[in-house]
């Protein structure tokens, strides 16, 4: 006996598949739809255009922190890109003066209640931030790279300045770049120059690094190391023609 298969029955499977693949849909996208309410600011931030920019990963056993940024984990400042870097100092300085509206006096404690990944939370220290101006009264490198060869020459006994001299190029490059400065708009950043054995010289710029002087973005500051270089080929020069004729 053979089933005929009418027009009628066509359509009404069609309707139902149609039926169940809207319902399908619908689920999915109020899925999605709620997964982005969680995630979004509430509407006033949200007006005054206030978004995500970084968070914090906080280690209690370790008592370290790991910051998630551009939807990567960095566990060092140092790794991160200098644009990245300007914002992470960026985002530093406004959450100083966040936190400088709490007290007028550093936050000494905060205390936490609850559990936190099975452990018990503990009362964190926190400490004032510095005010962000104090990096531009001294230049980063000089934390970092703590030289006697990168001494200013005030620091020395005016009496005895060869003691004070760099014996490094870089380093006498560098005091004639730290004179050149005090007339310059870079002076606040503070340029260091320090001899690699491997690719000659790095190039400090604030809190910035580069390998060697064509690598800096700056021209600027590209222009005034080859000047002070320039300045101090011709300074040798000449003292190697005043003690050829002494």
């Amino acid at each position: 006996m053979n089933i005929e298969i009418t027009p009628f029955f066509l359509v009404l499977a069609a309707v139902i598949g149609l039926l169940i693949g809207l319902l399908v849909a619908s689920l999915f996208s109020s899925r999605e739809s709620k997964s982005a309410d969680e995630k979004a600011p509430p509407a006033d931030l949200a007006n005054e255009g206030f978004a995500e920019v970084t968070r914090l990963w906080y280690s209690p056993s370790g008592k370290k922190i790991v910051t998630e940024l551009d939807g990567e984990f960095y566990r060092e400042f140092l790794v991160l890109s200098p644009d990245q870097k300007k914002r992470v100092l960026r985002i530093l300085s406004l959450w100083s003066n966040w936190t400088s509206k709490t007290s007028e006096s550093s936050v000494e404690k905060i205390e936490t209640a609850g559990t936190f990944g099975g452990q018990e939370l503990k009362p964190i220290q926190f400490e004032e931030f510095p005010a962000t101006n104090a990096f531009h009264g001294q230049a980063i490198s000089e934390v970092i790279n703590p030289n006697p060869d990168f001494e200013k020459p005030g620091q020395s006994e005016p009496s005895l300045p060869e003691p004070g001299k760099p014996k490094t190029i870089a380093g006498q490059i560098s005091l004639i770049i730290e004179k050149m400065l005090e007339t310059s708009p870079l002076r606040e950043k503070g340029i260091k120059l320090i001899e690699n054995e491997h690719h000659g010289v790095d190039v400090w710029i604030g809190m910035e690094k580069f390998d060697g002087i064509d690598a800096i973005p700056y021209p600027d500051a590209q222009q005034l190391i080859r000047a002070a270089a320039a300045q101090w080929e011709r300074e040798a020069e000449l003292e190697r023609k005043l003690s050829g004729n002494g």
